[in-house]
Formats: C-alpha cells, structure tokens, sequence
C-alpha cells in the first residue's frame, strides 16, 4: 500500500509498521521532516542500537541529551560507554498505555552501580 503524509492511517501503527516497505519509507519520510526543522538524522543498515548510543554520549558533550528508547541493549550501551565525565544524559523508556513517563539520570545510575559493574555489563 502507497502512502502519503498527509493520508490518514486506517490501520493499528503495529499493522502499518509490520509491512517492511511501510516502515522504511515512514522512517526515510521522518527523518527528511526532522532535518527540515533542523534536527541531525543518521541512518543505518544495521542494528543501530550502537550509533544511537555513541551519538547520544556525543551530543552530551555540548548539551543535556534525552535518549527515548525501549530497549534495554540501549540503557546498557549508554552505561557502559557513557563513561563518568558528569554529562548530562537521560534516559527515558517510551511510556506505555495508562504509565508515567520515567528519565532516568545516567550519571546517577553509574554512581550507584559503580565503575566496574558498568564496564562489566557488557561481558555478562
């Protein structure tokens, strides 16, 4: 099914998204409206779990970054990665129906995890 920008969606977005033509070109068509407005947009052929967390941990070094995400590989990268030079980088699960949004302050995760344990994660 062809789609527009503009059209209506007649289907459950999990519907509409298990189509892979229907959520490559929503994903291409989202990232061309966030450049318009100014936004930096990396696409990956992989799994890109891995660039959004070192692009996160980049951007941190200028500015506060919320990550939204819902997975927990995500969390972990950051964790490991992120290292302890005080950035300002949260982490928020996508809510779900009928919950709170949650952030979570990954510096404040690290310091009650402890160095070691966030090295670790990603051996374990």
């Amino acid at each position: 099914m062809a789609f527009t920008k503009s059209m209506s969606l007649a289907v459950s977005k999990d519907v509409f998204l298990s189509n892979k033509r229907n959520k490559q070109k929503f994903i291409h068509m989202l990232g061309e409206e966030l450049c318009a407005i100014g936004c930096e947009v990396v696409h990956e052929q992989a799994d890109a779990d891995f660039t959004i967390a070192q692009k996160t941990i980049q951007n941190a070094d200028t500015m506060a970054v919320v990550l939204v995400g819902d997975y927990t590989d995500l969390l972990v990268l950051l964790l490991h990665h992120a290292g302890h030079q005080n950035r300002k980088i949260f982490y928020a699960p996508e809510p779900k129906k009928n919950s709170k949004a949650r952030i979570k302050d990954m510096c404040e995760i690290q310091r009650r995890l402890g160095s070691y344990v966030c090295w670790q994660l990603l051996f374990t």
